[in-house]
């Protein structure tokens, strides 16, 4: 049977504790934090740009109407949930072709048979009941070794299509380039310069940007955590002992932590969204992407650590800490909850995946941790 949680009552909300893990939870000695949902909130900014880019594809470039209420955080969250989600740009490719996938097969005949890529001459619309039933089927039979882009494709390859949207797909494919990075492919290129606006993709690319001029999606963002929380853990753990492994590139995660970042060890950190800016690194760094536990067995090393607490908010994190204890990694995960939508939906995940916390939010992170080692001495 699935071992029962101690529940605890906090100033954010309700927290579950495994209680085999207290005696490893006194001995934690470094801290690792994913960063969006956890230390930032991403909601009005990545999860924003997932949508901004569907519909504007889907309009533009292929003429089909489907106003942005139709990608739900919902069905964000559920694409998320699989564990295979981490890189939004695979969230993004997922839902412009299953929303092609919901096309009614008298418009998908008509879309095959018309002026690809610029456009349908009459506008198509999709149904919002018809994607959700899609993302529906798509999620129940993906497994959880599935990864983005790949399990789409697999899905898709598996899948019943007519042969006109098979036909509309593969052409859609082709003018995506994905998967691909900035600036070679132009779904992950309109995403970059959207998400970071023109100035910071420049920075990061050294290109411009020339699909958008606007404010980057990214300056929406606003923190959720505390310069005394940062301050606080480093004075329990004894100096820099904390790290961050995040699938943002570097740049982006100090443009939004500013100052803050000189808590974390940088390097003891991993941003795998380098990988994507550099993709010369790829090849011998691919292995450390989430869910993969490379990365912690790095931030283990850096740091010298003899058990790590490992902070996230998705499957993808709980599956990485999964796959570092079985690389034998000494490491407790804490799934936070509480910083999106579906808050006990999410936090019983948590529950049946077996995390051994379950915060509200991260700034109780320093209160339980001090807790433990208090009741220690």
């Amino acid at each position: 049977m699935p071992e029962k949680y101690d529940s605890v009552k906090t100033s954010d909300g309700r927290a579950w504790i495994k209680p085999s893990c207290l005696p490893e939870l006194c001995k934690v000695d470094a801290v690792v934090f994913d960063c969006d949902g956890v230390l930032v909130d991403a909601r009005r900014s990545y999860d924003a740009t997932i949508t901004e880019v569907a519909e504007r594809i889907l309009r533009e470039n292929i003429g089909i109407n489907s106003p942005r209420k139709n990608f739900t955080p919902n069905l964000i969250r559920q694409l998320r949930r699989t564990g295979g989600f981490n890189n939004d740009w695979d969230s993004t490719y997922a839902l412009i072709l299953f929303s092609i996938m919901a096309l009614p097969k008298s418009e998908a005949h008509r879309l095959a048979h018309e002026s690809l890529p610029n456009g349908s001459k009459e506008s198509l619309r999709i149904s919002p009941r018809e994607i959700r039933t899609v993302v529906d089927e798509f999620c129940s039979t993906t497994t959880d070794l599935s990864i983005g882009c790949e399990a789409v494709n697999s899905y898709l390859h598996t899948a019943q299509l007519s042969r006109d949207s098979a036909s509309v797909i593969a052409t859609v494919q082709e003018q995506l380039g994905y998967p691909g990075s900035p600036p070679n492919s132009f779904l992950s290129t309109l995403f970059d310069e959207i998400y970071h606006g023109p100035k910071l993709f420049q920075r990061m690319y050294g290109v411009q940007a020339h699909h958008y001029k606007g404010r980057g999606f990214i300056e929406n963002e606003r923190l959720l955590i505390r310069r005394k929380d940062l301050e606080t853990l480093s004075k329990l753990l004894g100096g820099r002992r904390l790290a961050l492994v995040t699938g943002r590139p570097y740049l982006a995660t100090k443009h939004v932590l500013r100052d803050m970042m000189k808590y974390f060890n940088r390097e003891a950190s991993f941003f795998i969204g380098d990988l994507d800016v550099h993709p010369k690194l790829a090849p011998q760094l691919t292995q450390f992407r989430k869910p993969s536990g490379r990365s912690l067995i790095h931030t283990q090393r850096n740091l010298s650590s003899e058990m790590l607490l490992y902070v996230g908010d998705s499957a993808e994190d709980a599956r990485m800490a999964e796959d570092a204890k079985r690389l034998k990694v000494r490491v407790l995960f804490a799934g936070i909850y509480g910083t999106g939508i579906g808050h006990e939906e999410q936090s019983k995940f948590f529950r049946d995946r077996g995390a051994d916390l379950i915060l509200p939010t991260v700034r109780q992170v320093p209160i339980i941790l001090r807790a433990a080692k208090n009741e220690k001495r």
